[in-house]
């Protein structure tokens, strides 16, 4: 017999002669996984995700001297590994709307040159902006849709 993982009775109580028992089991039932997202229990597998952080303030040192501020990112930056369950369709989104990040980084940077070729093509400073914008907010859009995911 094992003595270490009684069952034991909890909040006995006895009021207007009726006889309230509460029973907690120690060994607790472990549940289905089900999708952080949308709640479904079907198809969900266990996601690794790997992110890594830095204070805001670290990137401050930047200012001070790039050596000094790659110092104090390398030494505040802290790398988490984070486990997610996520059924398949919200997975394959959360893929989709980093994929759609990296992208749209692309075409700002296609942006960036393309602008400073009309900036000099049209001997104008202001056509150096719009484009760089526009793929900006597609940027930030892009930002906002995958932290919903």
């Amino acid at each position: 017999m094992n003595f270490h993982n009684i069952p034991t009775f909890s909040n006995f109580s006895v009021s207007g002669g009726e006889t309230n028992f509460s029973y907690s089991d120690p060994q607790r039932l472990e549940k289905p996984p089900i999708c952080i997202k949308c709640g479904s229990g079907s198809r969900v597998k266990t996601r690794f995700l790997n992110y890594q952080y830095a204070p805001k303030a670290a990137y401050v040192g930047l200012l001070l001297g790039p050596v000094i501020g790659l110092i104090l990112l390398a030494a505040t930056s802290a790398h988490h590994k984070i486990v997610v369950p996520y059924c398949r369709t919200c997975w394959w989104r959360y893929q989709i709307a980093g994929l759609a990040v990296g992208a749209t980084m692309i075409v700002f940077l296609a942006a960036i040159v393309g602008g400073i070729a009309m900036m000099l093509q049209f001997d104008s400073g202001y056509l150096c902006f719009p484009l760089p914008i526009i793929s900006l907010t597609l940027v930030a859009a892009a930002a906002v849709v995958r932290n919903r995911f």
